[in-house]
């Protein structure tokens, strides 16, 4: 006869089976995931500005030229085009590429993300689990920042220009931040575009004007047989040196009678 004892067991290993099942899934999908990210890393060539980064620079002069010191000083920066446009500045994805996910996650962005912990003047700070999660993620989703960019983000942070900290740091508070400084570059980047094709078209337009010649001019420049074929001709030597008509409407005349 079966006990209560062997009937709890049996209830518990039939209830143990449904989640067994779902961790098994959860395990496949993270492994699939992970699977991919080795591939995509695998099949992908480091690039050539991420191999002369890690000839050229050590760790130590990356983390020596781009510390965490530079966030007061880039207190100043207005225009984050400024930033975006220097070109001797590695991103976080070349970082990556240059010296590994470790190091660009776990060392340079942590550093970063522990200055603003210890800034901020609140209670509760990110735990070591936290900055690490944190660091990961902002590696992952915003790699084509390059470092000089995420070290104004966190200038700004500081200062309280995005999400404010109430009673503790929260890591949601830092991504949603991150978004809003995404977007301040995005249009700084756009503005200044908007601003150069402006001055490129009216530089332009004034070589154009400087280039431009006169109709008599051209017409000078003609040889005899171009000029009889011409349906236009200057005034001088127009058949009917009375006709007002507008230069158009005796081209559509000659060109449609």
């Amino acid at each position: 006869m079966e006990t209560s004892f062997q009937r709890q067991d049996k209830q518990c290993n039939q209830l143990s089976k449904p989640r067994e099942t779902l961790q098994a899934s959860v395990s496949e999908c993270l492994s699939s995931l992970h699977s991919q990210r080795l591939q995509s890393n695998s099949n992908k060539e480091i690039s050539p500005r991420s191999l002369a980064l890690r000839q050229t620079y050590s760790v130590v002069d990356i983390t020596s030229v781009y510390g965490t010191g530079l966030q007061t000083a880039l207190v100043q920066c207005r225009d984050i085009d400024v930033l975006h446009k220097s070109e001797e500045t590695p991103t976080i994805c070349m970082l990556e590429q240059a010296y590994g996910f470790e190091f660009a996650s776990r060392v340079w962005i942590k550093a970063q993300i522990i200055e603003v912990n210890d800034f901020v003047g609140t209670k509760n700070k990110l735990d070591d689990h936290q900055l690490d999660t944190l660091s990961d993620q902002i590696t992952l989703e915003y790699g084509d920042l390059n470092l000089l960019e995420f070290l104004c983000f966190c200038s700004r942070l500081r200062s309280g220009r995005y999400e404010k900290f109430y009673g503790s740091v929260d890591p949601m508070q830092i991504t949603k931040s991150l978004m809003d400084f995404y977007e301040d570059r995005r249009d700084d980047i756009n503005r200044a575009w908007q601003k150069s094709e402006k001055e490129r078209m009216e530089a332009k337009c004034i070589e154009d004007e400087k280039n431009a010649v006169s109709f008599e001019d051209f017409w000078s420049r003609l040889s005899d047989e171009e000029k009889a074929k011409s349906p236009i001709r200057p005034l001088s030597e127009s058949n009917n040196k009375n006709d007002k008509r507008g230069i158009f409407e005796r081209v559509a005349d000659a060109l449609f009678k």
